[in-house]
């Protein structure tokens, strides 16, 4: 969780300098860790876009590891009954 709220800070200049690509790269840390809010604000900032480079391999590798991460927990939740 704190690894998203790092980058809302970020992302809303709470605290540090607002920077979008940084936010970006924090969601996609809290994404890649299975959290249900960094996934939904990784995919927020990509749908959005920054002014960040984007690197289509590497959002490609990202996406790829938040659809496991989310396929796992709907799974361990029992989501597809």
């Amino acid at each position: 969780m704190a690894i998203n709220m790092v980058g809302c800070c970020f992302e809303k200049g709470w605290g540090v300098a607002e920077d979008r690509a940084e936010a970006e790269r924090w969601y996609a840390r809290a994404a890649e860790g299975g959290l249900d809010w960094g996934m939904y604000n990784f995919g927020s900032a990509l749908a959005l876009g920054t002014d960040a480079e984007q690197d289509a391999d590497s959002l490609i590798a990202t996406s790829q590891v938040v659809a496991v991460n989310f396929q796992t927990i709907a799974a361990a939740n029992n989501y597809w009954r």
